[in-house]
This record gives structure tokens, sequence and C-alpha cells, in this order.
């Protein structure tokens, strides 16, 4: 079941939102926040929205490759409910606990939805979209998303890059030398995190006459 999760009319993305290390895990940060319920916004908010961050994740070309059909029954309702099942997927990863059947299943289910997907991820992964003009609709982008994640479970309960941060809940993955990441982004939540700490000492410090 996906969450109810207040939309935002947001239609821009920027570099902050593509933190993840791989495309589902970016996909799946569109949730503004993971942890302060007070603070999220769902930055998916309509079929144009999707195909604007695809063009941005660099999945799809902006030279209006794309056709995105209007949202339908299987439309955002189905990113919403494929990007959930990855939230929680990955999130037990993080935990180091196991994935919750129901969502590897709804995760399969989107990636074995759409041939022509299999056969694009097969051929060159996610990248190899952006100078082609291939992608049709909404369950072509959820197919390769879903291939995406399935290749992100495999690989990454076994090198356990996975990581969620501590202060908003974004998931990425941790390439750093020595695996020291902690935060999704030093420039957000690492920032946060020192004057959160600086504000605490301040406070902390005897009144001075």
């Amino acid at each position: 079941m996906v969450n109810k999760i207040e939309l935002s009319p947001m239609g821009r993305w920027h570099a902050r939102h593509f933190v993840g290390g791989s495309p589902i895990l970016d996909f799946v940060n569109t949730v503004s926040d993971r942890v302060d319920l007070s603070a999220r916004e769902d930055r998916l908010s309509d079929d144009e929205a999707l195909r604007t961050w695809a063009v941005s994740a660099g999945l799809i070309s902006a030279e209006g490759s794309i056709s995105v059909e209007k949202c339908k029954e299987t439309g955002m309702q189905g990113a919403r409910e494929l990007r959930e099942a990855a939230w929680a997927t990955f999130h037990s990863v993080t935990q180091s606990s196991p994935p919750p059947v129901w969502a590897v299943r709804k995760i399969l289910s989107y990636a074995h939805s759409n041939e022509e997907a299999l056969q694009l991820a097969l051929i060159g992964g996610l990248t190899a979209l952006k100078d082609q003009s291939v992608v049709s609709n909404q369950q072509m982008i959820l197919g390769l998303l879903a291939w995406d994640a399935l290749g992100l479970l495999i690989g990454d309960l076994q090198a356990r890059t996975l990581k969620s941060c501590p202060r908003c809940g974004w998931l990425f993955r941790d390439i750093s030398r020595g695996g020291r990441r902690r935060w999704c982004s030093m420039k957000t939540c690492g920032n946060r995190e020192k004057v959160s700490k600086h504000i605490q000492r301040i406070k902390g410090k005897p009144h001075k006459e």
C-alpha cells in the first residue's frame, strides 16, 4: 500500500535531487523527507513532473522523445506504487532486514510488464536511453526503473554500499573511500546537522551576565 504523502507543485529538478548514485534511488528520493512527516512533500506531483524528472535524471532526451500518457489508472498511481515498493525494499536493506515480500513482488511485476524495457536494460542500461527516441510512455520508464532496482538489490546485498541519511531518510550508494559517507549531501543535511549541533552548544552554555 502506498503511503499518503502531501503533493508538491514543484516542477523543477536540481543537482541536489540526484545524490543517490542510482536512478531508482533518486526516484525514491522524489519524496522530500522520509523522517520528518511534517516536512514531507511529494515532488512527483503529476505526469509532467515524471517526464521532467526522467529528463533531468538523464534517462531520456529533452528534445521531446517521449510522449507521456496522461494520468490514468496505471499512470501516476503506478509510479508511486513502484517508488514506495523500492523505498520499502531498500530501506529494509539499510536496516539489515529482509525486504518485504510484497515490495519485491511489486518491483518484479513492473520489471516483467514491459518487454521493451527488458531489452533496453539488457543492451545498455538506463543511460542508453539518453540519445534515443525509444521511450513512448510512463510504463516503459517504470519498467526500466524496476530493472535498475533489481540490479541494485542484487549488487548491494553483496557490496553493502546502500545507506540511509539519518536526517531526511534519503537513500544513497556509499562508494566513498572507506565507506565513510554519512549524509545524502553535505550541502544539505550535513550542514543542517552542523547548525543544529552549534545551536545546542550555544544553548548549553551558562548565561553570561
